[in-house]
This record gives structure tokens, sequence and C-alpha cells, in this order.
């Protein structure tokens, strides 16, 4: 059976709302929300939407490079575009779900609140909408 990107999703929202609530379940969550969205954006731009993403780039960091493929894609929409709005709504949250979880993953002194992780799934969730939509 093929892993779903979306399965990754629904797990994040089944430890949010099934185990105990702290701190390794807050950065679970948040860690399970981005790599969702992460799957889903690599999955999406190589397979569906074809937008070009920077072979130099992808060798020191395929997530910046996924993420400057939708903002050069978005770079060249006009603003009356259909995608416009979407897309931009798909790197403004991948972007903050990408800060929730270099905090979450790398700065282990700093407290990470449920508020954060329901951000995260809140986020998420909006991302794999967006997607679907654009064109």
């Amino acid at each position: 059976m093929k892993f779903k990107p979306y399965d990754r999703f629904l797990s994040a929202k089944d430890i949010l709302a099934k185990c105990e609530q702290n701190q390794a379940t807050y950065r679970s969550v948040i860690h399970q929300a981005y790599y969702a969205t992460f799957n889903q954006v690599v999955g999406e731009v190589d397979n569906r939407l074809f937008y070009p993403v920077d072979s130099l780039t992808k060798q020191s960091s395929v997530h910046k490079a996924y993420l400057d493929a939708c903002i050069d894609r978005h770079d060249k929409l006009k603003f009356d575009h259909i995608d416009f709005d979407t897309l931009e709504t798909v790197i403004k949250d991948f972007k903050r779900l990408r800060g929730l979880r270099r905090v979450s993953d790398y700065e282990l002194e700093k407290e990470v609140c449920k508020g954060e992780a329901e951000l995260s799934i809140q986020l998420s969730n909006r991302v794999f909408e967006s997607i679907e939509k654009l064109n």
C-alpha cells in the first residue's frame, strides 16, 4: 500500500486528540503536521503541478527547494490569476509550519504549547485544501 501524506496528517490529529498533553505530544504533532504538508507539496509539485525545482538548492536543502519552487511560480503569476491567492496561502502556511517545526525539533529549551500544536494542524489542513485547488 502506498503511503499517503494525508494519513500522516490524520496521525498528527490523532496524536493530539488521544495522547497525554505534554511537550512530547505537542512536538510530535508539529513534526508530523509539517512533514505531512511537506510530503504533499513535494508530491503535487513533482507529479501534478510540475513547478521547476532548482537541483542545486535541492542538494543543500530539499525543503527550501520546494518552497522556492512555489514562491517562484507565485512570483510569475498575475494578481488576477485564478491560482494567485491560493498559492499565496500555501506558501505562507508552509513557511509558518516550517518555523514551528524548527522550534519543535531543534529548540528543546523552548516550551512548545498546545496552541502551537493546534495551529500546526490548522495550517497543514489549509495547505492540503489549498494545494488541491491549484491548476
